[in-house]
């Protein structure tokens, strides 16, 4: 909690992740996803399986509360390997 005057507030920063999942079909062929979410990735995966017969694992994640930011910065980075 901080005090500026006679104004307080308690500062919460709004921490997310971004991550990246393969997704692996039966032929070998593999597909990535960049994604954002403010729980786990390993519950967006659950998610993701959900009707999905492909293997799916979360190969890269990471903490951020620029986490829309960063997710942004890395899909205009890989936007010509789509």
């Amino acid at each position: 909690m901080f005090q500026i005057g006679n104004w307080d507030d308690t500062y919460h920063m709004s921490l997310g992740y971004v991550y990246l999942i393969v997704e692996s079909d039966h032929n070998g062929e593999e597909k990535h996803k960049i994604g954002v979410t403010k729980k786990n990735p390993e519950e967006r995966v659950k998610k993701l399986r959900t009707g999905n017969s492909n293997e799916l694992f979360v190969i890269r994640k990471y903490q951020s509360s620029n986490y829309r930011k960063i997710e942004t910065w890395l899909h205009r980075k890989y936007s010509n390997q789509r």
